[in-house]
């Protein structure tokens, strides 16, 4: 009887010290999941920025003390991301190029209340192309 109830005992710490183990995988692998699809979202705002096709709110939004362009969000495995855009000419003018910073967040950008960043990229656009 001892024998059974010693066995039951280590049974049952090896369990909970495993299935801590695997609750906190999930929890990790729901995070990557979100910043794997933010970046993805972040990449297609980027392009259609580059090729004029994004589609903004027509809201601007200060970000870190900068006007960023509110664009429409996007809905992904169950969950909504929202984009926001800053072309801005940061670069020497004979490049003729923009700089171009999207930021993906998990919730909307309220006055007051500036939610958690998910992603952030940056690329560079032709002068000629942008909007």
């Amino acid at each position: 009887m001892i024998e059974v109830l010693a066995s039951l005992v280590i049974l049952t710490i090896i369990f909970v010290s495993l299935s801590h183990f695997f609750f906190q995988a999930s929890l990790f692998s729901v995070k990557v999941e979100d910043q794997l699809t933010s970046i993805n979202i972040a990449e297609k705002v980027l392009h259609d920025v580059k090729t004029s096709t994004v589609k903004s709110t027509g809201k601007n939004v200060s970000i870190d003390g900068k006007q960023y362009k509110e664009i429409n969000p996007t809905e992904l495995n169950g969950k909504l991301y929202y984009p926001y855009v800053l072309v801005s000419p940061e670069t020497p003018a004979i490049l003729q190029l923009e700089r171009v910073h999207v930021k993906i967040y998990a919730e909307k950008i309220e006055p007051g209340y500036e939610p958690v960043q998910i992603s952030e990229i940056f690329g560079y656009n032709e002068t000629g192309n942008s909007k």
